[in-house]
C-alpha cells in the first residue's frame, strides 16, 4: 500500500492554495521595507500569484496562518512531509523515541531567524509552548513538559502516549518563531524561512522579500506578491494581463483559455481536501432521513457533470489510495430509487401532491448552509436541486464563513478541509469524531469510536494504525452525520517562465528557495 500511496498522491496529489493577508507593517518593519523599495527601483524577479482565500492576520500559532507562511516561503516547522507523506527533518536534524511519552529532538545547528539569531532549543520550546496556548488544534503541545540539553537538544514529555507525535510537529500551526524577539506577531512574525514580510494588508495581498539571514542557501526570487482573488474569472483574467504569474482554483470551463497556448501551463491534480456535509443530529435527528439523503446524493454527477472532472467522488474522509482511505468502507451509493424507498417507510410522504414530502402529515423544511469557498457554493446548489427530486424542501443559505457550523442554526451544513495535512489519519479523525475534537460541529459522539481512537493513538504500528482508523470511519459514518461528497482537483495555471513550484499532495506548499522566474 505504500508503493500504491506512493504513485497515487506523489503523481495525483497537489496544492489548492490556502493563503492569507492582514494589515500594512511600517516603521516596524525597517529593514524589510527598504529591501522592497530597492528591489522595485532595480527591476527584479518578482513572481506574483493569486488565491480565493485570505486570513486576518500573520500569527503563524494561531487559526491556520500558518498555512500562509510557509506557502510564501516565510515559516519553517522542526519537521515536514515529503511527496510520500513521510516525516522528514527540516530545521530539525532528527528525532528519538525514548519511551511511549518521551521524544528527544536534535536541532541543526545552523539555522537562524530572519533577525540574524539562532535558533536554539530554548527558543523553540518558547515557540511550541506558544503554539499550545494559542492554538486549540495543538492541546498536545500545551499539555508537554519540555527541557533541555545544550543549546541543540530538546526533550519533551507528553501526558499520555501519542505515536503521531512527530506528525503533529509537521503542522504549520508548529512553526518555528523567534517569541522573545517578535514585537508584533499579527504583522511581523520573526521567523526563519528564505523570505520575510514586507507588507500586509487584510484581505488583499502579501508581500515577502528575500531573508538575508537565510541559513539554507540564497532565495531566487527578490520579492513575491500574493493577491487576494476570489472569482475565479477575475483571476484567469489577471493571468492573461500578466498581472499575476500563478493562478489557482479557476473552473475548468475557465482553463479552456490556456490550454494549448506555450505560454502558459496547466495542471488538474486531485487533493486530499475534501467537500462533506454535516448533519445537525438536534435539528435532524432521524437517521432514516439522513440515511435517504445519503443514497439520495448523486456525486458523479457533481464531479463529472457539475464541476467537470474537478472533484473526485468520495467515500470517506481519505483519498482511496491512501493506507487508510476508502477503498474498504461501505458506505451508500447513489439509488434514488432506494432513497425515495427508505422516505416512504420513514413516513416521509406527500400528502397533498404539490411534489413535497411531510412528516407525519406537517411540512418541513431542511436548511443547508455554505460558504464561498473553491466550489462549494456551486455543489451546494446542486444538492439542492438532488435532494429536491427526492421531494425534500431545502432552503440554501449563504454563510460568510464556516462558523455556522458553530451554531444550531444549520440543519445540513457544507464544510471543505483537507484531511492528510500531517501525513496521518488520526489528526482528523479525533478533531472530527473525538467527543472533544475541535471540528465535531455536531456533537457526535459514540462509545466505540472512542474506544478505537484511545487505542489507534497509543499504537506505534503503521500498518496496525491504517486498520484501526478505517475501523473508525466505518463507525462514524454508520451513523450517518457526516455525508463526504469528493476530493477537490484543482486547477493550476502558470505563466511557463515560473519555475520550480513546489507541488505536492500539501495545499500549505508552494515556494521555497529555489522557486523562481525567468
Amino acid at each position: 500500500m505504500k508503493k500504491k500511496l506512493s504513485l497515487v498522491l506523489c503523481i495525483c496529489l497537489c496544492l489548492s492554495l490556502f493563503v492569507g493577508c492582514g494589515n500594512s507593517n511600517k516603521d516596524e518593519l525597517g529593514g524589510a521595507n527598504k529591501n522592497a523599495e530597492k528591489v522595485e527601483q532595480a527591476g527584479s524577479r518578482e513572481l506574483v500569484f493569486g488565491n480565493q482565500t485570505t486570513i486576518q492576520s500573520l500569527d503563524p500559532h494561531t487559526e491556520w496562518n500558518g498555512w500562509g507562511e510557509i506557502r510564501t516561503g516565510m515559516g519553517e516547522t522542526l519537521f515536514r512531509l515529503n511527496n510520500d507523506l513521510q516525516v522528514e527533518p527540516w530545521i530539525a536534524e532528527g528525532f528519538e523515541n525514548i519511551d511511549p511519552l518521551t521524544w528527544k529532538i536534535k536541532l541543526k545547528e545552523n539555522v537562524t531567524f530572519s533577525n540574524g539569531e539562532k535558533v536554539t532549543a530554548e527558543k523553540v520550546v518558547e515557540s511550541l509552548k506558544r503554539t499550545g496556548q494559542m492554538n486549540e488544534r495543538a492541546n498536545i503541545l500545551a499539555d508537554a513538559k519540555y527541557t533541555t540539553e545544550g543549546e541543540y537538544k530538546i526533550i519533551v514529555k507528553t501526558n499520555e502516549p501519542v505515536a503521531a507525535f512527530i506528525n503533529t510537529l509537521c503542522d504549520p500551526n508548529t512553526i518555528i518563531a523567534d517569541v522573545s524577539g517578535t514585537s508584533d506577531f499579527e504583522n511581523a512574525p520573526v521567523l526563519t524561512g528564505p523570505y520575510k514580510i514586507s507588507e500586509f494588508e487584510p484581505k488583499k495581498l502579501v508581500v515577502v522579500v528575500p531573508n538575508e539571514n537565510y541559513w539554507n542557501g540564497e532565495p531566487q526570487l527578490d520579492k513575491i506578491t500574493e493577491k487576494y482573488i476570489q472569482d475565479p474569472s477575475t483571476m484567469s483574467m489577471a493571468l492573461q494581463s500578466g498581472e499575476i504569474d500563478v493562478a489557482v482554483n479557476i473552473t475548468s470551463d475557465v482553463t479552456e483559455v490556456f490550454k494549448g497556448n506555450e505560454e502558459y501551463k496547466v495542471e488538474q491534480l486531485p487533493t486530499s481536501r475534501v467537500f462533506m456535509v454535516y448533519f445537525n443530529p438536534q435539528n435532524v435527528p432521524d437517521v432514516e432521513l439522513r440515511k435517504a439523503i445519503a443514497y439520495g446524493v448523486d456525486k458523479k454527477t457533481i464531479a463529472d457533470d457539475l464541476l467537470q472532472g474537478t472533484l473526485t467522488p468520495a467515500k470517506g474522509p481519505f483519498p482511496i489510495g491512501l493506507e487508510y482511505g476508502g477503498a474498504d468502507l461501505d458506505v451508500p451509493e447513489y439509488d434514488i430509487e432506494k432513497a425515495k424507498e427508505i422516505l416512504e417507510n420513514a413516513g416521509y410522504v406527500d400528502v397533498n401532491g404539490d411534489g413535497i414530502r411531510e412528516k407525519d402529515g406537517k411540512p418541513f423544511t431542511l436548511n443547508l448552509m455554505f460558504y464561498k469557498r473553491l466550489a462549494l457554493e456551486q455543489v451546494a446548489t446542486e444538492l439542492q436541486a438532488q435532494l429536491t427530486e427526492l421531494g425534500l424542501d431545502v432552503n440554501a443559505q449563504l454563510g460568510e464563513t464556516y462558523e455556522y457550523l458553530k451554531g444550531d442554526e444549520y440543519d445540513l451544513g457544507m464544510y471543505g478541509c483537507v484531511t492528510a495535512a500531517i501525513g496521518d489519519s488520526y489528526d482528523f479523525l479525533e478533531k472530527t469524531w473525538g467527543s472533544e475534537g475541535t471540528s465535531n460541529f455536531n456533537h457526535f459522539k459514540s462509545d466505540k469510536v472512542e474506544e478505537l481512537l484511545k487505542e489507534m493513538k497509543e499504537e506505534y504500528d503503521s500498518k496496525k494504525r491504517s486498520e484501526i482508523a478505517v475501523q473508525i470511519q466505518q463507525e462514524a459514518l454508520n451513523y450517518y452525520t457526516n455525508l463526504f461528497v469528493g476530493h477537490v482537483n484543482v486547477n493550476i495555471v502558470s505563466n511557463s517562465k515560473v519555475k520550480d513550484l513546489r507541488i505536492t499532495p500539501l495545499e500549505y506548499v508552494l515556494i521555497d528557495e529555489h522557486t523562481t522566474i525567468e
